[in-house]
């Protein structure tokens, strides 16, 4: 579920009645059936109230799909808020975010995720600054949300950190050449080659990946081209186009087929975090 005006692109929240609909599971008055009489159930939506009356604003929201027909509505769940006071001026209308992950059925803790929001294409990054302070967690346990307020400062810090670094990766232009060494680093991230011996003992590698790295340097708008060479533009473009999908291809038997719309609470996380985790290697090699 996404709230943003394509036309001009602004800051329009989810109200709660549309994110009960979107991540059901967020508003569960009980933990899942199957855990244990220790597990201490503690509700999502408190600790959106918390974020809320913080200044942050919660404008996407979804969970994961299941296959357990009773696990429907405890399952992980994550809401991205923005900070409407928190913009980044050195790149446009992006914003400073929160990302808020949890489950009901015993398989998490709660986690929160300093972040970055652009609107106009709705690209949400988890960033990535090192020694967890990136990253609050807190246990299913009666201090949750005590927890999430005093953590919240500690988050604020990380943000302007955050940043700092996209202003960094504004201003830093990548060649051609660079360009497609991350786009293969962000291809292996979504479809990583597989390992087959060979006769004679020699490991070859087995393309998995239905597109070819430079689709995901493929611009879907008119302000993608006018950042594209920039490593801020790069990480953006790669990032929206492996995240979102829609990208033609064809399958290992030669089929066509069109790449999927990430929808793993557990996968999205991942591979944004890895996504950044890549723009700082390159700042660094950069300025080496």
């Amino acid at each position: 579920m996404y709230a943003t005006n394509y036309a001009r692109p602004t800051i329009q929240p989810i109200s709660f009645d549309r994110l009960r609909l979107a991540v059901p599971s967020a508003f569960a008055e009980k933990p899942y059936h199957k855990t244990s009489e220790s597990y201490a159930y503690i509700p999502t939506y408190p600790l959106i109230e918390v974020l809320q009356s913080a200044g942050w604003q919660p404008i996407k929201a979804y969970e994961s799909r299941t296959r357990i027909s009773d696990k429907r509505g405890y399952v992980k769940h994550l809401i991205r808020f923005v900070n409407p006071d928190m913009k980044l001026p050195a790149v446009g209308d992006t914003f400073q975010s929160l990302v808020l992950t949890n489950s009901h059925d015993a398989t998490s803790a709660y986690h929160v995720y300093n972040a970055v929001y652009r609107l106009v294409c709705c690209n949400g990054m988890v960033s990535q600054q090192g020694a967890n302070q990136d990253v609050v967690r807190i246990r299913h346990s009666g201090r949750a949300i005590e927890q999430l307020r005093n953590a919240h400062n500690g988050l604020l810090e990380t943000a302007a950190a955050t940043a700092k670094e996209v202003e960094d990766f504004s201003i830093i232009d990548l060649t051609p050449d660079e360009r497609g060494i991350f786009a293969r680093a962000a291809l292996d991230l979504r479809w990583s080659p597989e390992e087959n011996e060979q006769p004679d003992g020699v490991i070859k590698l087995i393309e998995t990946a239905p597109i070819k790295a430079e689709s995901l340097l493929s611009t879907r708008r008119a302000e993608d081209r006018l950042i594209q060479n920039s490593l801020w533009g790069t990480l953006n473009i790669a990032q929206e186009n492996l995240m979102q999908g829609g990208l033609r291809g064809r399958t290992a038997n030669g089929g066509r087929t069109t790449t999927r719309e990430i929808k793993s609470v557990d996968t999205d996380v991942r591979l944004n975090k890895a996504l950044w985790r890549m723009a700082q290697e390159m700042k660094a090699l950069k300025a080496s």
